[in-house]
């Protein structure tokens, strides 16, 4: 016998998510040159949007797809300057996966319509192929 589990809407990250903190991590994610800060950043970014938590309408206007272009634009980068690790591909590949669960439908789904303007998404669906 297989059973779900649930989570259940959590009353602190309801908070995290309905106060300007995405926003704000989503304005220094882009501004952010050190990889150990922007790590911290997404990480901190992906716990408040990982809960079922409803997103505020407002977030989704700031959240939009130029966020959602940096976001891409970095991890299909060959070599990112200032990370010569090559660890924060991973990171932002996380950081779209948390934002893509606050889209219901395909056709409201900014993440799939950056996609579909892309020619192609070789590195993400690299990277996306490493997690599993």
């Amino acid at each position: 016998m297989c059973e779900l589990m649930v989570i259940q809407p959590d009353p602190s990250c309801s908070i995290f998510l309905s106060s300007r903190l995405p926003i704000q991590l989503a304005t220094d994610i882009q501004s952010t040159r050190s990889v150990r800060l922007v790590e911290q950043q997404c990480r901190t970014f992906n716990t408040c949007l990982t809960y079922p938590n409803k997103m505020p309408r407002n977030h989704h206007d700031h959240l939009d797809e130029p966020f959602i272009t940096h976001l891409l634009t970095l991890i299909e980068t060959e070599d990112i300057p200032y990370d010569p690790e090559g660890v924060l591909p991973a990171v932002f590949l996380a950081t779209l996966l948390s934002l893509n669960l606050h889209y219901k439908d395909t056709r409201s789904n900014k993440i799939c319509n950056v996609l579909k303007s892309r020619s192609h998404a070789t590195h993400l669906t690299e990277n996306a192929s490493r997690c599993f």
